[in-house]
């Protein structure tokens, strides 16, 4: 009896999917400078992104895991991108005439 649990044991570890199926991103920026504002990892090539939120950050070659049939991959060729900074300051009269 023994012995039959343990091959079933080994037969059912032998036929179970070995990885995790990857989300797949709408977008995938790669070849990046990409400042991430994390001190353990302050920069990476790559972000994955699915609907409004970033998914993945890193390198080029985890990245093209979350790509699928349907991602848009953009290739930015080395240029940096930074965290959505808005410029807070407003010109009086350029906020007044536009209202």
């Amino acid at each position: 009896m023994r012995i039959l649990f343990l091959i079933l044991t080994c037969l059912l570890f032998a036929f179970s999917p070995t990885s995790v199926r990857q989300e797949t991103a709408d977008l995938v920026f790669k070849n990046g400078n990409i400042y991430t504002v994390n001190e353990h990892q302050p920069r990476a090539e790559a972000i994955a992104i699915k609907g409004d939120r970033i998914i993945f950050v890193g390198s080029n070659s985890d990245a093209q895991k979350y790509a699928g049939k349907n991602t848009r991959v953009v290739d930015l060729h080395g240029n940096t991108v930074v965290p959505g900074l808005t410029d807070s300051h407003h010109h009086l009269s350029g906020v007044g005439f536009a209202r």
